[in-house]
């Protein structure tokens, strides 16, 4: 019988297959389409039935339903797509003496009030829930295994709730099981997600749950998983499921969000994309990724009472990741962190106004309706390393409202998320951490720069830690500000371990630029391949203040030795560009190879080349100093024009000709890294790439004349200029350049 279109049927009773070798078989399809039984309605009596209820179907009966009633029976139900539904009053048997079988896939709805999956001795029932929206309710209780033989597959977001007792393996024969994976939910009444032992005490029988565990490629008992990685556990407080503890077993997907994809996506693809970063966090469960494509996200203003205190949070277990070419994009999966800028800001209304000086961020009027805090972290998260975010910009925090007064880009309390590749820049805090304020945990932080943040009145404009052992490794911190301690703050017992770090140009009106430690009660923080270069107190230079850090192998301006440690130096680490932020080190700096090879323990630096190099060229490699590893360049040829400089005439540009050797491409040079010539402060203005007749790459930098030309050079200057591979690695050529003013022949002769 097929009940098609829309059409109404109403029996009293109905059985399919209703004696031994009979077939009976009935479609409800299509949405408005009903089945109606008064009374009970088996499929498969003595003989074999088939029910499949697609498409917005609804079959419903008014007593108990059997799949597979007596021995000799077989029964399939399926109940697949949204809106199919089969509604029983009273009691649902699947396997009741016979072999029973019931699909719930894609959305489909089954309610009861007891079920029970292998009722009597022989019998066996197979009941798979699978798929988002997939659901399984029981009113009351539910039997997996009684005498007979049951299984439960939950899978792929499928839901079954038990409003009573659940029961696994009644009999105890061993022979019965609820498998779950990729998603699958167990929901059972009562307040119990203190632990798994808790959650299985609400089972009676035995506690016959399995996860598929991808190790041995099979199923595994769930007692021996483990939690937050396999499982989670949740009780439930509002909505439908409220009162009810959810056990559910993740599958690790990948989410897609992209502020120029269509309006609408649910996050499967670059082309389905979700619009805003919060609906995806939403969305994540245990061992998620979130892929996310270039442009500008804000937290979620909607339903609080303060937009102010919108934010984002990461979970445990997800990792976000930004830097994507994204949607529209030749290869959406294309990733490169500085070309496809992916930034989380604080700026909701977006009228924010740059400031000359971090210093007046918390106070600039623009800035008074920003978020207090980009992330921000309460206790309750709990977060742990599993927390992973990776390749953002964060910037636009302003945390001087009532509650939020720390951490204007990251303010973590307890928790100790995993920061990778992350630039946190324009952030502000009224009291600490304009960039990342943390209190009572463990962050780790690599690959980050921390620049033009500003504390308050407890300082750290870069990062405040309270009670708190952060690892920061391959850091910069330049340009930040604060009351104290201007880069860093180790305050309240914590003991940070900074290795590779660049602190340069940084500033406060007390207690050290650079890096400010106090209440030093479980030890010193410890330092060790860092460079301290250029940080200020008002007018005097001042690097590190307060109890001495553990500091080794490190760069420090004005050393005196009253710092201690082994391998430490006071020389100019001679950076390529500081004023433009450029930190690399020049050949010849004394940061190179001069390092603690034992205290580094990842293999790339801040740019993602090898970390340990023989920098200088002596046969042993050595970890520099600092957050950059000097990289060997390669000579190419490279001209000068013009030829001779006029320092007196009305040109615009010097030009630096690369030829690069066969084999290079275009797409192998980083255009977005200035081109420098050996001079302080002098870099290129523009950068252009071709080929030329033969076919090889030529590389043409363009530097404004008159920066040149206020160094007071003159006559026959040899010039080396550098550029960059996308790979990091470096190209350099040398020329002569001839500068010849009056004034200046006048002075030298």
């Amino acid at each position: 019988m097929d009940i098609t279109d829309g059409s109404d049927v109403i029996d009293y009773y109905c059985d399919l297959g209703n004696k031994s070798g009979t077939t009976g078989a009935v479609n409800v399809d299509g949405a408005g389409s009903t089945w109606t039984n008064v009374n009970q309605l088996l499929v498969g009596a003595e003989g074999n039935g088939t029910l499949n209820i697609t498409a917005g179907g609804a079959v419903s009966n008014n007593n108990d339903s059997a799949i597979a009633a007596l021995s000799s029976s077989t029964g399939v139900v399926t109940v697949d797509g949204a809106n199919s539904t089969w509604t029983t009053s009273d009691r649902f048997y699947v396997g009741l003496s016979g072999n029973g079988t019931l699909n719930i896939t894609d959305g489909g709805a089954v309610s009861n009030q007891y079920g029970h999956i292998g009722r009597y001795l022989d019998s066996a029932g197979v009941v798979t829930v699978d798929g988002t929206g997939s659901t399984w309710t029981n009113n009351h209780l539910l039997t997996v295994g009684e005498y007979g033989n049951g299984t439960m597959d939950i899978t792929n977001g499928g839901l079954v709730s038990v409003a009573g007792l659940l029961t696994i393996d009644f009999n105890g024969g061993d022979d019965s099981f609820i498998n779950m994976a990729t998603g699958g939910m167990l929901a059972l009444w009562g307040d119990a997600d203190g632990s798994l032992a808790e959650f299985l005490g609400l089972i009676g029988g035995t506690d016959a749950i399995r996860y598929w565990d991808d190790s041995i490629a099979g199923w595994a008992d769930i007692t021996g998983a483990t939690y937050g990685l396999d499982y989670t556990l949740e009780y439930i407080t509002e909505g439908e499921l409220a009162g009810y503890t959810m056990l559910t077993v993740p599958e690790p997907v990948t989410m897609y969000v992209d502020d120029s994809a269509p309006a609408g996506g649910d996050g499967t693809s670059w082309d389905d994309a979700y619009n805003d970063l919060y609906d995806a966090l939403d969305a994540a469960n245990y061992g998620d990724e979130i892929l996310v494509g270039q442009g500008t996200y804000k937290p979620d203003t909607e339903g609080l009472s303060d937009p102010r205190e919108a934010s984002f949070q990461m979970k445990n277990n997800v990792t976000i990741e930004g830097g994507y070419a994204g949607y529209g994009a030749d290869d959406p999966d294309e990733r490169n962190i500085k070309v496809y800028k992916t930034i989380l800001s604080g700026d909701l209304l977006g009228n924010d106004v740059d400031v000359s000086d971090p210093a007046d961020l918390i106070a600039e009027p623009t800035r008074g309706d920003n978020s207090y805090n980009v992330f921000y972290h309460p206790s309750g998260t709990r977060l742990n390393a599993s927390a992973v975010l990776d390749g953002f910009t964060i910037t636009g925090g302003n945390a001087n409202g009532p509650g939020h007064h720390e951490g204007g880009g990251m303010c973590n309390n307890g928790g100790s998320p995993t920061v990778l590749n992350c630039t946190f820049i324009g952030n502000s805090a009224d009291d600490a951490g304009g960039g990342m304020f943390n209190n009572g945990g463990d962050p780790t932080l690599t690959n980050c720069v921390f620049i033009g943040n500003a504390g308050g009145f407890y300082g750290g404009g870069g990062i405040m830690n309270n009670y708190s052992n952060p690892i920061v490794t391959n850091c910069v911190f330049i340009g930040n500000t604060a009351r104290e301690g201007g880069g860093f703050v180790d305050d309240w017992c914590s003991h940070s371990t900074l290795t590779n770090c660049t602190f340069v140009g940084n500033s406060a009106e007390y207690s050290a630029g650079g890096m400010y430690s106090f209440d030093c009660c479980f030890g010193e923080s410890t330092l060790t391949n860092c460079i301290f270069w250029g940080n200020m107190v008002g007018n005097s230079f001042s690097q590190i203040s307060g109890c001495n850090p553990d500091i080794n192998y490190s760069c420090i301006q004005g050393l005196t030795g009253a710092l201690g440690g082994i391998g430490n130096i006071g020389d100019d680490p001679l950076f390529v560009d500081a004023e433009n932020g450029d930190l690399r080190l020049l050949p010849g700096s004394l940061c190179i190879d001069a390092g603690d090879n034992s205290a580094v323990t990842v293999t790339t630096d801040l740019d993602g080349n090898p970390r340990i190099v023989d920098g200088d060229d002596d046969g042993e490699a050595i970890v520099d100093m600092g957050a950059y590893e000097a990289i060997p360049s390669i000579e190419v040829s490279m001209k000068l024009t013009p030829r001779t400089l006029n320092c007196s005439s009305n040109g615009k540009w010097v030009k630096a000709h690369f030829t690069l050797p066969e084999g290079y491409t275009t797409e192998d040079v980083d255009t977005e890294t200035a081109v420098t010539i050996d001079l302080p402060g002098v870099t290129s203005d523009r950068i252009d790439v071709s080929y030329n007749a033969e076919g090889l790459v030529q590389v043409e930098a363009a530097f404004v004349r008159s920066e040149l030309c206020g160094l007071g050079l003159y006559g026959d200057v040899e010039l080396m200029v550098r550029g960059w591979f996308a790979d990091g690695t470096g190209f350099h050529g040398t020329d002569t350049l001839r500068v010849t003013t009056s004034k200046f022949k006048k002075t030298h002769e």
